[in-house]
């Protein structure tokens, strides 16, 4: 709350807006700190929640072991109306079967038309061997195969009627990792420019002590091109993707994951809009 406090205080004297959301895992996100939230410009908050109880008990719990789900859900329906929550739900095999009965839960609890609800990938870890999670072991669908899931999730979500992302439009540039006037923090002042190498001493393109500081760090993310990629020039999904994860098309341990999912299911998610508007205007 205090970073918040000297941030406004700053732009406030600077005459330069503010704003601000987070990523949480929810469980201290009651609705008296969802209102300080609010009341420091922070708007927006997306809430991991990664199945039904027993699910998301056993891939969140406690440090001591005991489960989360239900603190969880009761503060999802507290602050939703404080500040715009959305929901994400992290995929791969061992739960892309478990996420009917989560929609249902969410939507037995009044939370259809007050939250968003977006599915998410899980991805095999790239980078350091030693670094947190790296010792994380898990059966992850293929970009192709989580694309089709994801529409299903989407499908489902919409028919419950939670509010859902609508297709990508046209980009140019796909990230903060590749735009020039884009950097991120980290607790220590340390700059990076994708945010999956926080954390990461190699990945560290500067301080804001010494900032800008040229370097090759910097340059391999502001040279990335997608139109070198042969396989870019010729995908479709190139004007809304632009080369997609630019992180993961460096490395070819996470290369099949870089595109977006327009790429495969580019005619449902169309079809999908088009129906939904189509709806809306009677």
């Amino acid at each position: 709350m205090s970073l918040s406090d000297e941030l406004r205080a700053r732009t406030d004297a600077a005459g330069v807006g503010y704003s601000a959301g987070i990523i949480t895992n929810g469980y201290l996100l009651t609705a008296e700190v969802a209102g300080q939230l609010r009341d420091r410009g922070v708007t927006t908050a997306q809430v991991t929640v990664d199945g039904p109880p027993e699910v998301h008990d056993r891939r969140r719990p406690l440090a001591g072991g005991r489960g989360t789900f239900d603190t969880l859900l009761a503060n999802i329906v507290a602050v939703a109306g404080l500040i715009d929550v959305t929901v994400r739900v992290n995929l791969d095999r061992g739960n892309a079967g478990d996420y009917p009965r989560l929609l249902a839960i969410l939507a037995a609890a009044g939370l259809a038309g007050r939250v968003g609800v977006h599915p998410a990938q899980v991805v095999t870890p790239a980078g350091r061997a030693g670094a947190p999670s790296g010792s994380y072991r898990v059966d992850c669908l293929p970009r192709p195969e989580y694309a089709s899931v994801e529409q299903e999730f989407l499908r489902q979500a919409e028919a419950l009627g939670f509010a859902t992302s609508a297709p990508p439009g046209p980009v140019g540039a796909p990230c903060t990792a590749v735009r020039d006037n884009e950097l991120i923090v980290g607790s220590r002042g340390e700059l990076y420019k994708c945010t999956e190498t926080v954390g990461d001493p190699a990945e560290v393109v500067g301080n804001l002590l010494d900032w800008p500081r040229a370097g090759d760090r910097l340059m391999k993310w502001l040279t990335y091109d997608p139109f070198g990629d042969e396989e870019c020039r010729s995908c479709p999904a190139l004007p809304v993707c632009m080369g997609g994860c630019a992180y993961h098309a460096m490395d070819p341990r996470t290369r099949d994951s870089r595109c977006s999912t327009f790429r495969f299911r580019r005619q449902e998610q169309v079809g999908r809009m088009i129906a939904r508007h189509a709806q809306k205007a009677g």
